[in-house]
């Protein structure tokens, strides 16, 4: 899980996000909200596609094609969005339906001048096993944009050692396997007077990630108790790849 996390922290990219039935609901409002609810819903989800497609064995001209295809044909011409129904489980679980339908359908036809090989066929018509591979993305990139927002809350002059302390205790052993700094180092330097003033420090930072991790799901859903159930699944899934 860490360098799943570690790439989505370099990369800045958006997985598989959190439910977002109420940017769907948007999709269907007036034209303003519709046209800012669809530019929301493709910048969060193309990347989860085109990785989604990679991940099961094509090559990244095919996966190209077939994820703008899919947003062309099947979101913007055919709104499958009208169809999604918050009732009946997570958007991002009837997404991937779609386009593993859509997907299977084009290389069945052969996907246009390029030949599909007997066994990619045979991949792609099994079921897929790793569904959780869009619950880890997510994961992962709602830790890196949290990770970058509490960066920022500490970006002012005075705040700088609190980052320091959360980046060498906390983010640097998780996601480079590096040793833990001890407190002494940072009050040899002059960052804290004494190692209850680093606690207090690194107690700080540790709520305002909580509190950035809160703020990118509110970004998604906005009903208060959908916010901790996809806070609480962050967890349990984080727990579940790190064993």
């Amino acid at each position: 899980m860490a360098a799943c996390m570690a790439k989505a922290h370099r990369d800045r990219q958006d997985p598989f996000p959190p439910t977002d039935w109420s940017n769907v609901r948007m999709v269907h409002g007036a034209a303003e909200d519709r046209r800012q609810a669809l530019e929301q819903f493709l910048l969060r989800y193309r990347p989860a596609f085109y990785r989604y497609l990679r991940s099961r064995g094509l090559s990244h001209e095919r996966a190209e094609d077939i994820t703008h295809d899919f947003i062309a044909d099947r979101i913007l011409r055919a709104d499958i969005l009208a169809r999604a129904d918050a009732g009946r489980g997570r958007l991002r679980a009837f997404l991937v339906t779609a386009l593993r339908n859509y997907a299977v359908s084009r290389l069945r036809r052969g996907d246009g001048d390029r030949a599909v090989s007997d066994e990619l066929l045979r991949h792609w018509s099994a079921p897929d096993r790793r569904p959780d591979v869009f619950d880890r993305q997510w994961a992962a990139t709602v830790f890196a944009q949290a990770v970058e927002r509490t960066r920022a809350s500490f970006d002012e002059p005075g705040q700088a050692p609190i980052w320091a302390l959360f980046e060498a205790r906390v983010l640097r052993p998780l996601l480079e396997r590096v040793e833990i700094e001890p407190y002494d180092r940072f009050i040899a330097e002059g960052r804290f007077r004494d190692v209850q003033q680093a606690t207090n420090a690194l107690t700080t930072a540790k709520r305002a990630f909580r509190r950035a991790v809160r703020a990118v799901v509110r970004e998604y859903v906005t009903d208060p108790a959908e916010v901790e159930l996809e806070v609480h699944e962050l967890r349990a899934i984080l727990e579940r790849t790190a064993n």
